[in-house]
């Protein structure tokens, strides 16, 4: 019986050990990365990031060809932003998702 249950304790380490591991990560080139970062973060407890983000704002209508602001508000932490990233990744794969002018978001959904 106590062989047994050596065998057990083992096997569990064992599935515990394997539970750890990871997927190697693939190289990320420089142009990936800057092109996944955000353009610019805003403190909003800065007031001078509260007038950066209104400028942007009026450089974006003014930059925008139908002459509207189209943005785009994501939020939530967790799996809340990762809901958010998938259906962003869906809509875009379906072929229609618009061009935004600003994105934003909090936490994940950032």
């Amino acid at each position: 019986m106590a062989r047994l249950g050596r065998i057990v304790a083992g096997c569990i380490l064992l599935m515990l050990a394997t539970a750890c591991q990871t997927y190697p990560r693939l190289d990320v080139t420089a142009a990936q990365l800057s092109a996944a970062s955000p353009a610019i973060r805003y403190d909003f407890d800065v007031e001078e990031a509260q007038l950066r983000f209104v400028r942007e704002l009026g450089v974006a209508a003014q930059s925008a060809d139908d002459g509207t602001v189209d943005l785009l508000a994501l939020s939530g932490g967790g799996a809340n932003g990762a809901f958010g990233a998938g259906v962003l990744n869906g809509w875009g794969e379906r072929g229609d998702r618009p061009e935004f002018e600003i994105v934003t978001g909090v936490s994940t959904g950032a």
